[in-house]
């Protein structure tokens, strides 16, 4: 009976612990990570304005998982990330982080990675805010007509916006452009990585001071090729530095009769595999030529040839990226798929648990605020009273270390008895003799292995092992008295008391030997701090015993009795098959 009361208390606490201590420990995450933010966007503030900044992002996170969907996480993590990259201010980020979110959702891109390319397109490609909604929406159409998809280009377009800066590429035309040489690149490449990375060697490589030194040694029309010259003049005709150097390879191969007849094979080849082999084989015929001496990289000479192979279908894609920047806002890609997404029940469910995640954190607010108020006087007590802390924990310890002792000394008994408990079962009668015997302990199989003997050692070095650490003796009951009255004349008598009056050995010992008294002593009250007591944790009615009697028989005769039999026959017979 007392274990059942035990156990429920136990049980009870166990129960509220599970379920208390993630909410706050959520609370108190979400809290914190607001705080660190705060000091990165509002750093020129001082304390107050900075939590005033904390209750501003709080409420930008919110705003913006319930327009957009996707966690409080994410959006945190996005908003750090727009914070951190120095590019964009706070205000900016109010308007950013909601259509972020939203996007994310539509495309199940992560929300960082589009913030990564919102960034880089302000600092690279000179796109203004206003322009972000309608420059990411060309990115999302972009994956929509293309292999390179949405999480491909996310990955690697920051890396490109970067190194076709560096070319004089910018703004929402040339952004078009890239696109197309993305999806391009991906028809060549065995990989969405592959393709990524093909088209970063190759505007490295155009912009690159050996690519300019290699074409000024070659000889075309009786003059070396003036590369970054080139460049500028195909820009002041509207042209991108990619398709410009597209052009001076043209101009190249022009008389070259292999590379020419490839170009007639890959017009009239209509399966993949066959394209590859007939661009590989391009990709070749240019190396060996002036071009593969400018650019004397493979993966920039395949992005190079995959656009020339497929400059049609490249087109096509930069024609329908370009067809977002004239459409409203609300008829854009993005908005589009978000628009299907928002009514699915995934997404519902997932806003449901947004919204139950941030109730749940306004409940358990009180509750972290008692708990980091207490845990900071308490921090602050025990700086300026060491020697009661040290003795509150000596007290702890003798605690901990009593309870593992009473374990050690239960479990020593338990194993111990084990092989009476087969004496009895063998040798009482049937009836409530034995009922009561086998009710009690446990069959014998652990005391004829000889568990009891191995185990106790150990329990009891286990239990024993933190004795050292505490006191021995109960603490002063008079001492604690006066403790409870508080009547003193300074903090130094208190202080003494104190001291005096901390828990021992013995004190531990009382507790333990409380657990086994009778259910009678544990009072369950009905309620708590003004809850109710659930039912699980409430005294149950006291119920009778039901005593079960199992017998086990061979042939009519109950097992023990046969093996006591055997046993006895053995005995008399004395010891045999052995040395002597």
């Amino acid at each position: 009976m007392w274990g059942g009361n035990v156990t429920a208390f136990a049980g009870g606490i166990a129960a509220a612990g599970a379920i208390v201590a993630p909410s706050v420990r959520n609370q108190m995450t979400y809290e914190q990570r607001l705080a660190s933010m705060a000091n990165t966007a509002f750093a020129e503030q001082n304390t107050a304005g900075r939590r005033t900044g904390m209750r501003s992002m709080d409420q930008l996170i919110r705003r913006s998982v319930a327009v957009g969907g996707g966690s409080k996480e994410t959006a945190a993590d996005t908003l750090d990330t727009l914070l951190a990259s120095g590019a964009v201010d706070y205000t900016t980020a109010e308007k950013l982080l909601p259509m972020l979110q939203k996007y994310a959702t539509a495309t199940e891109a992560d929300p960082k990675e589009l913030a990564q390319i919102a960034i880089r397109l302000k600092q690279s490609f000179g796109i203004s805010d206003n322009q972000i909604p309608t420059a990411l929406n060309m990115v999302i159409k972009s994956g929509q007509l293309g292999s390179f998809e949405i999480k491909n280009l996310a990955k690697w377009l920051p890396q490109q916006l970067a190194a076709a800066n560096a070319l004089g590429m910018n703004g929402l035309g040339d952004l078009a452009v890239l696109l197309g040489f993305n999806q391009a690149s991906m028809i060549s490449a065995g990989s969405p990585d592959e393709a990524g990375n093909n088209i970063v060697n190759l505007l490295t490589k155009i912009n690159s001071q050996d690519a300019a030194n290699s074409a000024a040694r070659i000889k075309f029309n009786g003059k070396g090729i003036d590369l970054p010259g080139t460049l500028v003049r195909a820009r002041s005709k509207g042209f991108t530095a990619l398709e410009a150097f597209s052009g001076l390879t043209d101009k190249i191969v022009a008389n070259n009769p292999e590379y020419q007849a490839f170009e007639k094979q890959l017009k009239s080849s209509t399966t993949d595999s066959a394209r590859q082999e007939i661009m590989q084989s391009q990709a070749k015929i240019l190396e060996g030529s002036a071009i593969g001496q400018i650019i004397a990289d493979r993966q920039a000479l395949m992005a190079l040839v995959a656009w020339r192979a497929n400059r049609q279908y490249g087109n096509d894609v930069i024609k329908g990226v370009n067809q977002q920047r004239v459409l409203p806002l609300s008829q854009q890609s993005g908005e589009q798929n978000f628009d299907l997404i928002k009514g699915t029940n995934f997404y519902k469910v997932n806003q449901l648990n947004n919204t139950r995640d941030f109730a749940q954190m306004d409940a358990i607010q009180p509750l972290s605020d008692v708990l980091g108020k207490l845990s900071g006087e308490l921090n602050d007590y025990a700086g300026a009273y060491p020697g009661l802390t040290k003795a509150l924990a000596g007290a702890e310890t003798a605690i901990k270390a009593m309870t593992a002792a009473a374990w050690a000394f239960a479990g020593i008994k338990f194993l111990s008895s084990a092989g009476a408990a087969a004496t009895a079962a063998g040798t009482t009668a049937a009836g409530a003799g034995t009922a009561a015997a086998t009710a009690t302990r446990i069959p014998g199989w652990a005391g004829r292995l000889g568990l009891g003997r191995v185990l106790a050692p150990f329990a009891v070095w286990q239990g024993a092992e933190a004795v050292p650490l505490m006191q021995v003796s109960r603490g002063d009951a008079e001492a604690r008295a006066r403790l409870e009255k508080g009547n003193y004349p300074n903090d130094q008598a208190r202080m003494l008391d104190a001291l005096k009056s901390r828990p021992g050995l013995m004190d531990a010992w009382d507790e333990v030997k409380s657990w086994w008294a009778s259910p009678s002593n544990i009072r369950v009250p009905e309620s708590a701090n003004g809850y109710p007591v659930p039912p699980f944790a409430q005294q149950p009615a006291v119920q009778t015993p039901i005593n079960i009697t199992t017998q086990l028989q061979v042939d009519g005769r109950v097992l023990a009795e046969v093996v006591n039999e055997a046993n006895g026959q053995s005995a008399a017979r004395g010891p045999q098959g052995g040395p002597h």
